[in-house]
């Protein structure tokens, strides 16, 4: 086959862009200034491993192509700053007063400690001991921080509030003083375990729309108990679109993202293991992948059995590591997705509980399979990726 053409039907099947950026380099700063921060293209690709239990939103999602953000890095003394850009059509505001307009919001994760590159945390929240931590914005009406006296009613909307006339408005000039926009850090170490880390010190966050674009800024420690900054940072991104229903499982996720911060041999060498690409024979990981997978699991157009026997690996090859998939296939009990309601869907059980609740994956260890065989395995499934908008 020509080598052109090998390339465009790779790109194809694969699903991505030629000139997104597989690692982002860290630039240094006498002083954090946004607008001279240099972005390269990052690819998000649709959550598909769980849907919403809101039907409604769940169908909104579907179909979705891969969403280009444009990301950069700069460090500077004791900070590293992060922006992100991405279009948006609609200026989507999250309402104190209703339970069904959504904002958009935006996040961006780090693992909590500097990690072997080939062992990172799930890039669904962290996973058991791998812990992440998880800078997250949204467009939505101000949120008011409990005061010292923990008075609740400034944290009420005022329909909710027992307050008429000038008492109404000396309330709501209360709450301006305070209010302020959604913007948080938390750790997470998996499912169930995400919180508030409401001590974090140093963090900043702005998030800012015009022509149809966002623009994110996020501000950080290089170093503090939430984060460390290590030769190869990797960073991940999740994009939100509340005109989609979006939030939660609901979002464009991208994989992790190496940022080379030092420049280093050992930042190379990290790079290159977080952005592997498997070297095994694509064809014969579909043909293993249908023997071996799909009896569970949907991939793109082979659809499991039963919609929720076991997560959607329909996007999988889009924010999955090449270790990840490996260390999925061999020892599934690394990182268990939740999976839904066990009354509601009693024949898609996707974990078991022991007496001292711990969880165990109903995915057998598929460590049977020869080596070349798994290779072959991950060089398909990083082949599942939608195509680009």
């Amino acid at each position: 086959m020509n080598k052109t053409v090998k390339l465009l039907t790779l790109t194809a099947l694969a699903g991505i862009s030629l000139t997104a950026a597989e690692s982002l380099t860290a630039v240094k700063a006498d002083k954090l200034d946004a607008s001279k921060v240099k972005l390269e293209s990052v690819m998000l690709y649709p959550q598909t491993t769980i849907g919403n239990n809101d039907k409604d939103a769940t169908e909104k999602m579907k179909g979705l192509k891969a969403l280009e953000a444009k990301a950069g890095v700069a460090v500077s003394g004791k900070e590293m700053m992060v922006v992100v850009k991405w279009k948006d059509a609609t200026n989507s505001k999250q309402s104190a007063t209703s339970t069904k307009l959504f904002g958009d919001s935006v996040a961006i994760q780090f693992p909590t400690a500097c990690a072997e590159a080939d062992k990172l945390p799930y890039i669904g929240m962290g996973s058991e001991g791998r812990q992440v931590s998880v800078l997250l914005q949204k467009n939505a009406d101000a949120i008011y921080p409990a005061n010292e006296k923990a008075d609740v009613t400034m944290q009420q909307a005022k329909q909710n509030l027992n307050l008429f006339g000038e008492e109404l408005k000396k309330k709501e000039a209360a709450q301006k003083a305070l209010g302020g926009k959604y913007a948080k850090v938390f750790v997470s170490e998996g499912f169930r375990s995400m919180t508030e880390a409401r001590d974090a010190k140093g963090y900043e966050m702005s998030m800012s729309y015009k022509g149809g674009e966002w623009t994110a800024v996020f501000k950080k420690p290089l170093n503090d108990e939430y984060s460390k900054t290590c030769d190869a940072t990797p960073m991940a991104i999740a994009i939100w679109d509340g005109a989609k229903d979006g939030r939660n499982g609901n979002k464009w996720l991208s994989g992790w993202t190496p940022i080379n911060v030092t420049g280093s041999a050992k930042a190379k060498a990290d790079i290159a293991k977080i952005t592997e690409k498997s070297k095994g024979n694509v064809a014969n990981g579909k043909k293993l992948a249908a023997d071996n997978c799909a009896s569970c699991h949907t991939m793109g157009d082979a659809k499991a059995p039963m919609a929720y026997m076991a997560p959607d690996l329909s996007n999988i090859g889009g924010y999955a590591t090449a270790g990840y998939l490996k260390e999925s296939i061999l020892n599934p009990n690394a990182a268990i997705v939740p999976g839904y309601n066990k009354n509601a869907h009693p024949a898609g059980v996707w974990y078991n509980v022991d007496d001292k609740g711990a969880r165990t994956s109903t995915m057998p260890a598929f460590d049977y399979l020869k080596p070349n065989e798994i290779d072959d395995i991950v060089a398909y499934l990083q082949t599942l990726k939608a195509g680009v908008k």
